[in-house]
């Protein structure tokens, strides 16, 4: 999941720099984005995107309780369902002509 979500994003990346319908390629790097866990995040990210992204500040402690498991997330963050909220929003309001 994480390599496919990578080529993905490197794919629409190449696109985007082409300049070929630019906001279709920001829109499909979207969900590739979703499929990244939090062990990913947190180990390639920088402490300010984990905070806004992953919802906790980085330490130490929960970046090994992470990578171990033995920590696991009760709720998702608050930014994470925003973010997620109006990708869903946004694809529906995008797809009504489609279906019609």
């Amino acid at each position: 999941r994480i390599s496919g979500a990578i080529i993905q994003i490197m794919f629409q990346l190449t696109l985007v720099t082409s300049g070929n319908l630019s906001f279709l390629n920001w829109l499909t790097i979207t969900p590739a984005i979703l499929c990244l866990d939090d062990v990913f995040l947190t180990n390639n990210l920088s402490s300010f995107a984990q905070k806004v992204l992953i919802g906790t500040p980085m330490t130490s402690s929960f970046a090994a309780s992470l990578k171990s498991g033995s920590m696991q997330l009760l709720h998702t963050p608050m930014p994470r369902k925003v973010i997620s909220l109006a990708f869903f929003m946004l694809m529906a309001k995008l797809n009504v002509k489609v279906v019609q």
